[in-house]
């Protein structure tokens, strides 16, 4: 099973598991960003923001990131892993579910998309509570999405932009674009 932790910084979060889990999170990604594909919408944020984490996770599961080696019951185990920010993997998590509706999924594929809203949650619970009591509420939503070519081709997301750590005035301004793409009284950018 995947399983995830905060940075000491509180910027990013180190995502790690076995080889089957990663392969089984990588099908699940790959088979979301094929409904930015069947729309010829590749040269997007979207877009852009799925590939590079299906690259993290292909890195990841060839070793050539985190690898943790550890015995279990005498039996050696390893785990390959990544990091990312938590604000990507929220946004990464929300896409995934929006556009889950148009792709083809099975059930491993909703307990991907439903482990790393778990993993988003858990590991936002290491930073102070009142800090991301307004963030908290907007994972495992959906996008608000009327319509899906119009809605992939206007996302817009780049995780420099959000180089945040777990302080107050970054939550802040990250509760503020995230009201951007979950309220539906706001117009899209």
């Amino acid at each position: 099973m995947l399983k995830s932790c905060l940075f000491e910084n509180g910027s990013g979060i180190r995502l790690s598991g076995e080889l089957s889990d990663l392969i089984a999170l990588h099908g699940t990604v790959r088979k979301i960003i094929s409904v930015v594909v069947d729309y010829e919408l590749q040269a997007t944020d979207a877009s852009n923001l799925l590939v590079d984490f299906l690259e993290k996770i292909e890195q990841a599961y060839l070793g050539k990131e985190l690898v943790e080696q550890y015995v279990v019951q005498r039996k050696a185990c390893t785990h390959y892993g990544f990091g990312c920010s938590w604000m990507e993997l929220l946004m990464i998590n929300s896409l995934m579910r929006s556009l889950a509706e148009y792709a083809v999924l099975d059930e491993l594929d909703d307990i991907n998309i439903q482990l790393l809203e778990y993993l988003c949650r858990k590991t936002l619970s290491g930073i102070d509570k009142a800090d991301v009591t307004g963030i908290h509420h907007y994972i495992g939503k959906r996008f608000v999405c009327l319509n899906i070519r119009h809605f992939i081709a206007n996302f817009s997301y780049k995780d420099s932009d959000f180089k945040v750590g777990a302080d107050r005035d970054s939550l802040k301004k990250v509760q503020q674009y995230l009201s951007v793409y979950f309220e539906e009284s706001r117009p899209l950018r």
